[in-house]
């Protein structure tokens, strides 16, 4: 889609239903994904699918969600905070579990999910082990003070305004416990897409952080760019930085921040 019929959509208020359309029309003609994966939980439909990760392909979202689970539980080692000691992992923005349906191999902790779209995690909490709810676009979660060991966010923060970032750093900040852990992906400033972000490359360059397609903030649809540095410091009022992987590091294809709570 191009830069001026988006901004066309936006000033008309149609924006986010034009991307919706897109994501049944990518969903619809193709053959459904078997009743099991091979670890035996069901698998979601292709419009959750597409939701998620922006395309229909059951093997490849079962494989990367599995890939992506380890390659966190080692990041979590390294800064020393393994998942296999955590009592409760939030997978924040989990969607239909692509991800937390692969945490019981790295820890025998309680998984917990939240997401604010409820189709996708009204699938989670009707069809994997865990405690799966939808939350709202600002904080709170319904989470108390210290409630959780460890927090895996995947595809958040390359959805969030600058101002959004730092309330949630804030918010997750409350739920984890002191020495508890963060996991967070975002797109660096090596990441394939930053050379191709036009006139908001120089914002990334100067700033630090750079967004696109504001008006769909907290979807899939709007992408947000940051430095290592930008975000270390965002988080530095509540969090140290134990351990961090570039964008060209892992498999994920986004950079990770590991911090831990102060």
């Amino acid at each position: 889609m191009s830069s001026a019929l988006r901004t066309v959509l936006a000033a008309t208020g149609l924006l986010r239903p034009a991307f919706r359309l897109r994501e049944r029309m990518r969903a619809w003609g193709g053959p459904p994904p078997p009743a099991a994966a091979p670890d035996g939980l069901p698998l979601p439909d292709r419009l959750h699918m597409v939701r998620v990760v922006g395309h229909a392909d059951w093997r490849q979202f079962y494989e990367t969600g599995l890939d992506h689970a380890g390659v966190y539980a080692a990041i979590a080692a390294d800064a020393g905070a393994p998942l296999s000691e955590a009592r409760t992992v939030l997978d924040w923005g989990c969607g239909c579990g692509r991800i937390s349906r692969h945490l019981p191999r790295h820890t025998s902790a309680q998984v917990l999910g939240r997401d604010v779209d409820a189709l996708t995690v009204g699938w989670s909490a009707r069809h994997l082990p865990g405690d799966f709810r939808v939350s709202g676009f600002s904080p709170p979660l319904d989470l108390a003070d210290g409630a959780v060991d460890g927090i895996i966010a995947q595809s958040v923060f390359t959805h969030l305004s600058r101002a959004a970032q730092g309330l949630w750093l804030a918010e997750l900040a409350r739920i984890l416990r002191p020495g508890g852990l963060l996991l967070l992906s975002f797109m660096d400033e090596h990441h394939h897409q930053a050379h191709h972000l036009g006139p908001a490359r120089a914002d990334l360059d100067a700033e630090g952080f750079a967004t696109t397609t504001l008006a769909l903030e907290g979807t899939n649809h709007m992408a947000t760019f940051q430095t290592r540095a930008q975000l270390a410091a965002s988080a530095a009022p509540w969090f140290r930085e134990a351990a961090a992987r570039t964008s060209g590091d892992t498999s994920l294809h986004q950079a990770v921040l590991a911090l831990i709570r102060r």
